[in-house]
C-alpha cells in the first residue's frame, strides 16, 4: 500500500509541476521521502521462492496467463485477464524482478472486477465502505452469478491452488501465523522467512494445532499454525522486516507472501558486559597448602545484568585464565541479579599452592560460554613452607579375624604431640590395644596433631566369611516338589536358597537359619539347579551346586454328566477335564456300546449324547500321559421307558 501511495503522490506532483518547476522539484523530493518513510520493505527477496501477486480482492495467485510483468521504477506493472480488466492493471506484485509493493489502495469504491468461471462471469464489487486512501474493503468471493455473454477470458487456474494464510504477528520472540494449501489440506506447509535484502533467515513447518477458524479455512484440518523464533541477528535496535512465504504443495512453485506479511520489529541491541575492580582482600602471606579466606569486590559498569542463568556470570581466575593455582578457577555470584551500576563482593576460600614462592592473586569477571570482561583485580601473596607435618600409621595383628574373636590394634606417629584412636578412645602417640570379640567389620582411626598440622590413618578389621558346607537332596523328588538339605556352615548367621543359573534367591524369609527347604514352585519333567549361600558380616560362602530333574506327573481325570437319570429319548451332556494328559490321549467306551461315545477324545471337553436303550447306559473314559494312565472313570445314566398310550376303536353309529 505504501508503494501505491508513493505512486499516487508522484502522479499528483507531476501534474502540479506543469505549472511550477519549483513544485516539480519539491514533489520529487516528497516522493523520495514518502518512499523512504512509507515503503520500509525495499527488499526484493531475490533469493526467496517464487513469490505472489495480490488480487484486488485480497487473494493471491501466480499470474500464469498474465500478459506480462514489468518493472517501472519502483513499481511492478502486470495484466492478468483471469481476474482484472487490463485497462488499468497497475497492481503491485512481488515478482522476483520487482521490489515489494503492498496491495493497491482503493481507487474507486465502485470498481467491478470480472473473472470467468466456466461459462459464467462473476463480479466482485466493493460493497462495504469508503475509500479515503485506504484499501477497498472487497467482499471476497461473493458471486452474483451474473452471466456475461461477452466474457471471453479463460477460467481461473484450479489445478494447483495457491496457499492461503495469515502472518499474524512478529515480535522479538517469534513470528506467528497460519497457512494451508487446498491441494491437500492435510499436509502441513513449509514456511520460509526472509529479511531486508531478500536474505533467508530460516524456515519452519505450519503443523501446530489451531483454533476452529483456521480449521474452517483449511478444509477441516486445524494443525496449520506456525511459530518461528526471531533470530538474534535481527535484534539490532533498529526497524527490521520479516517476510513469511508459504511454500506451495506439491509443486513448490506458487509460494505467496502471506497476508499481513511482512512485519516490522524493533528489538533492543545485545547487552554489553563490563566491570570495574573495587578491591581485593587476602592475606599477604600463607603457608604451602594453607586454606584461607579472601574476597574480591566488583562493580557492574556495563548494560547487561549479571545473573546465574544458562550463561552464568562469575568471578574467574586470571594470569592465566581459569588457572587453579589457588584451588579454584571460578566463584559464583553471591546474589542475583547484579544490575548495571550495582556492586557485589565475592567471598570464598582459597588454597595455597604446594610450592613456596611469590604468586599473583588475580581475578576478573566472566560470562561463561560468552566472554571475559572488565578490569582485573590484582594482588600478590607470598607462599612459605610450613613446619614438618605429622605422620600416623595403624595396623591389626590379625585381619580378617574369625567370627566372634579378637585381634590387637597397633599405632605410631612422627612429628606429633598427641594422638587418639577411635572408636575406643585410646590415646598416646603410639600404643597397642585388644579389640575384644568382633562380630562385624570395624574400622579403627588414629588422629594425630602437631606444630605442622594433623594426620590420620585407618585400618578396617574384617570378619572371615562362613566356612564350607555341602548341599544334597532331602528326600524323593516329585513332579511338583524338590526337597533340599545342607550341612551347617561355621560362622554363618543365615542362609540364602539360590535357584537357577541366575541364582535367584527363593528363601521364604530372612534370616533363614534352617538347614532344609522344599521347593514347591517346580514343574514336571524339568531340570533345576540349586545352591545354598551362607553369609555373615564378613562375607558369603556357597555350597556345591545341585542339579535336579523332576519326573512326569501322573494324569488326573474328572468325568461327569449333567444329570444321572432321563426319560427314553432325552439327551445328557458328558463333561471332562484332565491334567498331565497327552493331546487326544483320552479313550471313550460305553456299555452297551454307544457309537457316539467311543474312540479318542480331547484332553478337555463336553459332548451331548442320547443313551439307548433302557434301563441304563454306562459311559467310560480313561486318559494317559507321560506320567502314566489315569484310573478308568465311569458315568451311569438311568433311562426310564415311556408308556405307550391305549387306543380304542370308535364305530360310528
Amino acid at each position: 500500500m505504501n508503494s501505491i501511495i508513493s505512486r499516487l503522490y508522484f502522479k499528483r506532483t507531476l501534474k502540479a509541476a506543469r505549472k511550477n518547476k519549483l513544485l516539480l522539484f519539491l514533489g520529487l523530493v516528497a516522493v523520495l521521502v514518502l518512499i523512504y518513510l512509507f515503503a520500509p520493505i525495499k527488499t526484493n527477496f531475490a533469493t526467496s521462492p517464487q513469490l505472489f501477486t495480490m488480487n484486488q480482492d485480497g487473494s493471491s495467485y501466480l499470474p500464469a496467463s498474465a500478459s506480462g510483468s514489468t518493472c517501472s521504477g519502483t513499481s511492478c506493472v502486470f495484466c492478468d485477464p483471469r481476474h482484472l480488466s487490463c485497462g488499468s492493471c497497475t497492481i503491485g506484485s512481488d515478482r522476483p524482478e520487482c521490489g515489494f509493493v503492498p496491495p493497491p489502495s482503493c481507487v474507486s469504491c465502485s470498481t467491478v472486477f470480472n473473472y470467468c468461471d466456466g461459462s459464467t462471469c462473476t463480479e466482485i464489487v466493493n460493497r462495504n465502505g469508503s475509500c479515503g486512501g485506504s484499501i477497498c474493503n472487497i467482499v471476497q468471493g461473493c458471486p452474483d452469478n451474473s452471466p456475461y455473454p461477452n466474457c471471453s477470458v479463460p477460467p481461473p487456474i484450479t489445478s494447483n491452488p495457491v496457499p492461503i494464510g495469515v502472518h499474524d504477528i512478529s515480535d522479538c520472540t517469534a513470528s506467528y501465523g497460519w497457512t494451508c494449501d487446498a491441494s491437500n489440506y492435510s499436509v502441513p506447509l513449509a514456511v520460509h522467512f526472509y529479511t531486508d535484502g531478500g536474505v533467508l533467515i530460516g524456515a519452519t513447518t505450519a503443523n501446530i494445532p489451531a483454533e476452529p477458524g483456521v480449521a474452517a479455512a483449511c478444509g477441516g484440518f486445524a494443525a496449520h499454525r506456525f511459530q518461528f523464533t526471531t533470530p538474534e541477528s535481527l535484534k539490532t535496535g533498529t526497524n527490521r522486516q520479516i517476510g513469511a512465504f508459504a511454500i506451495d504443495y506439491p509443486s513448490g512453485n506458487n509460494n505467496p507472501l502471506l497476508s499481513g506479511s511482512p512485519k516490522t520489529i524493533n528489538c533492543p541491541a545485545p547487552l554489553v558486559n563490563n566491570a570495574s575492580c573495587l578491591g581485593v582482600s587476602a592475606p599477604g602471606s600463607v603457608t604451602v597448602g594453607q586454606n584461607f579466606s579472601a574476597s574480591v569486590a566488583m562493580q557492574n559498569t556495563g548494560t547487561n545484568p549479571w545473573n546465574a542463568d544458562a550463561t552464568p556470570h562469575g568471578l574467574g581466575s586470571e594470569n592465566p585464565q581459569n588457572n587453579l593455582v589457588w584451588g579454584l578457577g571460578r566463584v559464583g555470584l553471591p546474589s542475583q541479579p547484579i544490575n548495571p551500576g550495582q556492586s557485589t563482593t565475592f567471598n570464598f576460600t582459597a588454597t595455597a599452592p604446594n610450592t613456596a614462592g611469590t604468586r599473583s592473586f588475580n581475578w576478573r569477571m566472566v560470562e561463561d560460554l560468552v566472554e571475559w570482561f572488565g578490569q582485573t583485580c590484582q594482588a600478590t601473596i607470598v607462599v612459605t613452607n610450613p613446619p614438618p607435618s605429622p605422620t600416623a600409621s595403624i595396623s591389626a595383628d590379625t585381619n580378617p579375624v574369625v567370627y566372634n574373636t579378637a585381634t590387637t590394634i597397633r599405632w605410631s606417629s612422627t612429628n606429633a604431640t598427641s594422638c587418639t584412636v577411635s572408636p575406643p578412645g585410646w590415646t598416646g602417640t603410639s600404643g597397642a590395644q585388644s579389640t575384644g570379640p568382633l562380630t562385624t567389620a570395624t574400622t579403627y582411626t588414629v588422629n594425630c596433631s602437631g606444630a605442622g598440622g594433623s594426620a590420620s590413618a585407618s585400618v578396617t578389621v574384617n570378619i572371615q566369611p562362613p566356612g564350607g558346607f555341602s548341599l544334597s537332596l532331602g528326600g524323593s523328588v516329585a513332579c511338583n516338589s524338590v526337597p533340599l538339605s545342607w550341612t551347617a556352615s561355621s560362622g554363618a548367621t543365615a542362609y540364602r536358597i539360590l535357584k537357577g543359573s541366575t541364582r535367584v534367591d527363593i528363601s521364604p524369609y530372612q534370616p533363614y537359619t534352617a538347614l532344609n527347604f522344599t521347593d514347591t514352585t517346580v514343574s514336571q519333567n524339568t531340570s533345576y539347579l540349586y545352591q545354598i549361600e551362607a553369609y555373615n558380616s564378613g562375607g558369603t560362602n556357597r555350597s556345591n551346586a545341585l542339579n535336579v530333574d523332576t519326573p512326569f506327573c501322573p494324569p488326573t481325570l474328572n468325568f461327569s454328566a449333567d444329570r444321572p437319570s432321563i426319560f427314553h429319548g432325552q439327551s445328557v451332556i458328558l463333561s471332562w477335564d484332565t491334567t498331565y494328559v497327552n493331546p487326544n490321549g483320552c479313550n471313550a467306551s460305553s456299555v452297551p456300546n454307544q457309537s457316539s461315545w467311543s474312540g479318542s477324545k480331547a484332553v478337555n471337553g463336553s459332548q451331548p449324547v442320547v443313551p439307548l436303550p433302557p434301563p441304563s447306559v454306562t459311559y467310560n473314559l480313561q486318559c494317559s500321559g507321560p506320567g502314566g494312565t489315569s484310573p478308568l472313570r465311569s458315568v451311569i445314566i438311568n433311562i426310564t421307558a415311556l408308556a405307550l398310550p391305549e387306543f380304542r376303536e370308535i364305530i360310528p353309529r
